[in-house]
């Protein structure tokens, strides 16, 4: 009978053993996959190609780049160019010339030679690109020396100018610009000195 006992206890034994490492053995349940999100590199911008939020300040440069070279270049058809249709112009002598056609009439006299040979030197720019306005100091020279003045009026101040300043001198002034979206110059300010309706002439500035 001992025997028989002995024999049962070692049976539970090892079944308690087994189910014990049935245990430690079983697998545990399936985590799923991590989802794995790439995240897309930002794509590459063309070689040269520029914020679309500066396409307008780079017409509005290349306006005025092309305005200040022909005024200098004496070419009236170029200037007339860089204007919108219905701009606006005010040349600091309390007058105001609307639509390309009255602006054009202003600017006849100066490339027709009244003022003899003229020259635009651009000294500061102040760019506000926001709002597309542009301010530019500057001086301009003349020489008389082959002046083709059409009126009295204009010859006599011609000549009172020859006696005074000489055949070279300058004005300095200051032109304030405001641009449409496209980039075309649709009000033009002038300033200077128009104590008697001219500028204040320099010999030193010739």
């Amino acid at each position: 009978m001992k025997e028989w006992n002995t024999l049962f206890v070692s049976l539970l034994f090892a079944t308690a053993l087994l189910m014990a490492e049935g245990c430690s053995n079983k697998e545990e349940p399936t985590k799923p996959a991590a989802k794995v999100v790439k995240l897309s590199e930002p794509e590459e911008k063309a070689e040269g190609s520029k914020p679309a939020e500066t396409k307008p300040a780079t017409q509005i440069v290349e306006t005025i780049k092309k305005y200040w070279d022909a005024f200098n270049a004496n070419n009236l058809d170029a200037v007339m160019t860089c204007f919108n249709y219905n701009a606006i112009y005010q040349p600091g002598d309390g007058k105001t010339h609307r639509g390309k056609a009255e602006i054009r009439t202003a600017f006849e006299p100066q490339f027709n030679g009244a003022w003899g040979a003229m020259r635009f030197d651009e000294h500061d720019r102040i760019f506000d690109v926001e709002n597309r306005k542009m301010a530019i100091r500057y001086v301009c020279r003349h020489d008389i020396s082959d002046t083709k003045p059409r009126g009295l009026g204009v010859l006599f101040r011609g000549i009172v100018t020859h006696l005074f300043v000489g055949k070279r001198f300058g004005w300095q002034g200051v032109d304030v610009f405001h641009f449409d979206a496209d980039g075309k110059i649709k009000e033009k300010y002038s300033y200077s000195w128009y104590g008697s309706n001219t500028p204040h002439f320099q010999a030193e500035l010739g």
